[in-house]
């Protein structure tokens, strides 16, 4: 269902010239299979899609709090470890 609404939308958006040409296979690949609505939506139109991944501050701000999560997750990984290993010795 989202497929084919991601589908009609583009093509309104071709027709009422907010999205200027057809997007190649890839891009238009992306946009369907995006993992933030491939599922159960929100329903992005196409120009929306573009304009969020053309914002580099996001993607900053996602790794960072990625890498951030990453150390966090390791070093409560380690004291649990650290704790089980040592607490019966």
């Amino acid at each position: 269902m989202i497929l084919a609404m991601k589908l009609i939308s583009l093509a309104f958006d071709l027709d009422s010239g907010a999205v200027r040409g057809v997007p190649n296979f890839f891009h238009y690949g992306g946009y369907l299979f995006h993992v933030g609505s491939v599922l159960f939506g929100p329903w992005l139109s196409y120009q929306d899609y573009k304009s969020a991944l053309n914002q580099p501050s996001e993607r900053i701000f996602v790794s960072s709090s990625l890498c951030r999560h990453c150390k966090l997750k390791n070093k409560r990984i380690f004291f649990i470890f650290y704790s089980h290993v040592f607490f019966f010795v």
